[in-house]
């Protein structure tokens, strides 16, 4: 598993230096069904590999596409988290699962308050949860909450969540995967960022999904669960549809589904999700 970076990120998120970046992301595994296991289940280690991988690309392109001299990366795995223990619950001041309040939410928030607790926000940092919740229909593939949406110097730390246990039962490994790149994405990025690149605000259009022979799509990780998703008599290329925006007109490129028999999933972020997040990150992180 790639647990940092190979150029010598600084140790705080934002260096000391204006004309450097770090993209810092730390990967928490939800207890659960892992609670009897030792060591990282494979899923939860190619799911980090793969955000790392995509924190490397991201850097580079970042620093090419921006004024940053510097763009550095970290991606650190973190000790599991129990949310149903923890900060509130011992002493009953957790009111996180009261009726007036949405599930998803309540758990976010619970999340959030571990990390607090741990002491491990950074103000700059992307906190991403690897749930463990396959018969969650309210959770879905995962969650990128409003409250905590966006990573920044002047956004804050942001919280995510990507449903590996539900793309494991239902999907495929390499869709867990690029589920896990998709949601660490959404803190990267925001609607005036999309919207410059692909005219509207939504993030998933920043997504591909490429004919690479008849029949056959490759989908990136903004596109998935969204690559057929809305398209009547179509299978979509996860077993359950994403339930934000991503109208297919408005996509960097999506080369249709008609007769589709295959769908694949690349980790490769498009050219669309690179320089949405490029803009995002300078118009964030800059002077």
């Amino acid at each position: 598993m790639v647990t940092g970076s190979d150029r010598g990120a600084p140790a705080d998120s934002h260096s000391a230096v204006s004309d450097a970046v770090t993209l810092h992301v730390r990967c928490y595994p939800e207890t659960g069904g892992l609670q009897t296991l030792t060591g990282w289940p494979s899923a939860h280690r190619e799911a980090v590999t793969g955000v790392s991988d995509a924190m490397r690309t991201l850097a580079s392109e970042i620093e090419t596409r921006t004024s940053f001299d510097r763009v550095y990366w970290r991606v650190e795995p973190m000790t599991p988290v129990d949310l149903s223990t923890g900060p509130g619950l011992e002493d009953g001041t957790d009111h996180t699962d009261t009726e007036d309040v949405d599930p998803v939410t309540a758990m976010t928030d619970r999340f959030y308050r571990h990390l607090e607790h741990r002491e491990t926000l950074t103000g700059t940092g992307c906190h991403l949860l690897l749930a463990w919740r396959p018969f969650d229909s309210n959770l879905g593939y995962g969650t990128t909450p409003s409250a905590y949406r966006r990573v920044g110097r002047r956004a804050g730390d942001a919280v995510t969540v990507a449903n590996i246990g539900a793309t494991e039962m239902w999907d495929t490994r390499a869709v867990t995967v690029n589920i896990a790149i998709h949601e660490v994405l959404h803190t990267f990025l925001s609607p005036a960022a999309a919207r410059t690149v692909v005219g509207v605000g939504c993030d998933h259009s920043l997504g591909t999904v490429r004919e690479l022979e008849d029949g056959v799509r490759e989908v990136s990780p903004m596109a998935t669960a969204y690559a057929g998703a809305g398209t009547e008599g179509t299978d979509n290329d996860t077993r359950f549809s994403g339930t934000g925006c991503g109208h297919h007109a408005d996509f960097y490129r999506h080369d249709g589904v008609e007769g589709v028999h295959t769908w694949e999933h690349t980790t490769k972020m498009s050219e669309g999700t690179l320089e949405a997040a490029s803009q995002y990150v300078e118009d964030t992180f800059g002077e």
